[in-house]
C-alpha cells in the first residue's frame, strides 16, 4: 500500500507471497521515498498460480531514487513496460531479478553503464535470462554496446 512510503528509516522490505495469497495491484509510487532501502523484494514466489496474485503496471521511475539499493527483485509478476531509465541512479545494485514478468523493450543507456559490473557477475535477471556482460538481449531486451 502507498502507506509503506511513510517508512522513511525502513532499509529492507519484503513481500514474497507463497501458496495462501500474494500481492495486487501496482507498485506504489511512494515506494521511491524509501531512500534507505538496502533490500526491496515484491515477488510471488515459485509457488502461486502465475494467474493469481500478482502485482502488475509499469516499476515507477521512483524506483530510481533508492540509491543505496543493492537487492531489487520483482519477479514472478504481470510488470509490463520497459525498465525505468531512473534506474541508472541504482549504483549500489548487486542483484537484480526482473524475471517472470511482460517487460519489454531497450534497456536504459544509464543503466547499462552503471551497472556493468552487475552484468558481468550475472547477477542480473531480465526476462528469465542471466544477462552479460553488455548484452541482456535474451528475448526481449537489448543493452547497447558502450
Amino acid at each position: 500500500p502507498p502507506q509503506f512510503g511513510s517508512l522513511g528509516s525502513l532499509e529492507v522490505l519484503s513481500l514474497r507471497m507463497r501458496q495462501d495469497g500474494g500481492l495486487t495491484g501496482t507498485i506504489p509510487s511512494e515506494l521511491g521515498r524509501l531512500t534507505h532501502l538496502t533490500h526491496l523484494t515484491l515477488s510471488q514466489g515459485s509457488f502461486l498460480d502465475k494467474n493469481l496474485y500478482q502485482l502488475s503496471g509499469h516499476i515507477p521511475q521512483s524506483l530510481g531514487n533508492l540509491v543505496n539499493l543493492t537487492d531489487l527483485r520483482l519477479d514472478t509478476n504481470q510488470l509490463t513496460g520497459a525498465i525505468p531509465s531512473s534506474f541508472g541512479n541504482l549504483v549500489s545494485l548487486r542483484v537484480l531479478d526482473l524475471s517472470s514478468n511482460q517487460l519489454a523493450g531497450q534497456i536504459p543507456d544509464s543503466f547499462c553503464k552503471a551497472s556493468q559490473e552487475l552484468f558481468k557477475r550475472g547477477d542480473c535477471v531480465l526476462g528469465g535470462m542471466n544477462a552479460g556482460p553488455y548484452d541482456a538481449s535474451g528475448d526481449q531486451y537489448t543493452c547497447p554496446l558502450p
